[in-house]
């Protein structure tokens, strides 16, 4: 930095924040059933799927997201699933879980309201009311996975899943990135087979370096009964639209056209791009700029099968 005469001449003046990293844009959340308006008591219409703010408001509600109106008051049999398509490169960019214990009880709770404890059956990092510690983690043997009273244990499965929605062309909706969450563990269970069978395709092509974006998906809303219990329980399933062997065999010609083709050659001007090679290149470039998966900024919630 320099200083001149008491003014600061900012081409030269620090740049970023250290220790500051960047969060992934939420535009909307995906729930099964909502809160009541004043955040008391359970879940309702729960037969549904909901669009709502990815921020709570003072009631500790997620309202409807008013850019989805005509989703949210459509008939309920119109609300049962949607479309969507992966706009990560990879597994974990757009999927996590874990196991999950938001608050023991008679335990110390977090004053940032971090769950008390995080797992993966091997291992857990647990607060104990001043840090953090490591320690191994019981699995089904936990105290915390025991029913309860009340019958539902405190600690519990937990998913996050990342995707833009796909809407029809005559709809008006935006596509930002939704988000949707679950501890339901036939929910999980399903994400979990969907990543699953992407992984096991893609290694029966001898396929280790691929791309998740552009894979198209649709989320449905099902119901499954516990016959032990007599009670019947929402249940999310995801399916890959895209057959998975096809969707990587388009990436695997994408590449070799674009190998075999074009050479690409970005001059200073990001707004400028050279294309050399043979004739057929501008065709090969084409062809990318329509077939490339897409990337959107932008995320969802649901509470499902307990």
């Amino acid at each position: 930095m320099s200083n001149n005469g008491g003014t600061m001449n900012y081409a030269d003046s620090p740049a970023g924040i250290a220790g500051i990293e960047g969060r992934e844009n939420v535009g909307a959340v995906l729930t099964i059933g909502r809160k009541p308006d004043n955040g008391r008591g359970f879940p309702i219409e729960k037969d549904r799927l909901h669009i709502v703010n990815p921020i709570e408001n003072a009631q500790k509600v997620r309202t409807h997201h008013p850019a989805f109106r005509a989703f949210n008051n459509a008939d309920p049999k119109w609300r049962q699933s949607v479309n969507g398509q992966i706009v990560h490169a990879t597994e974990a960019g757009c999927f996590q879980y874990s196991l999950r214990n938001q608050q023991a009880p008679g335990q110390p709770v977090h004053p940032q309201q971090i769950p008390y404890c995080l797992g993966n059956g091997e291992r857990a990092r647990r607060w104990t009311g001043s840090e953090f510690i490591d320690i191994p983690c019981p699995g089904d043997k936990c105290e915390y996975r025991q029913k309860t009273a009340q019958g539902k244990p405190s600690c519990s499965p937990s998913m996050r899943f990342l995707f833009r929605p796909i809407w029809p062309e005559t709809s008006t909706m935006p596509s930002p990135l939704f988000k949707f969450t679950s501890n339901g563990w036939n929910s999980v269970r399903n994400f979990v087979g969907l990543f699953k069978q992407i992984a096991d395709a893609a290694a029966a092509m001898g396929f280790d370096d691929y791309s998740l974006a552009g894979l198209n998906i649709t989320l449905t809303l099902t119901e499954q009964t516990n016959r032990a219990l007599k009670s019947r329980f929402p249940v999310m399933h995801v399916v890959a639209t895209d057959h998975p062997v096809d969707f990587f065999a388009r990436q695997l010609e994408m590449r070799r056209l674009m190998a075999e083709r074009t050479r690409v050659k970005v001059l200073e001007s990001p707004a400028m791009v050279q294309i050399t090679g043979p004739e057929e290149a501008s065709t090969a470039a084409a062809d990318y700029r329509q077939n490339v998966p897409p990337t959107i900024d932008g995320t969802f919630d649901v509470e499902d099968d307990r």
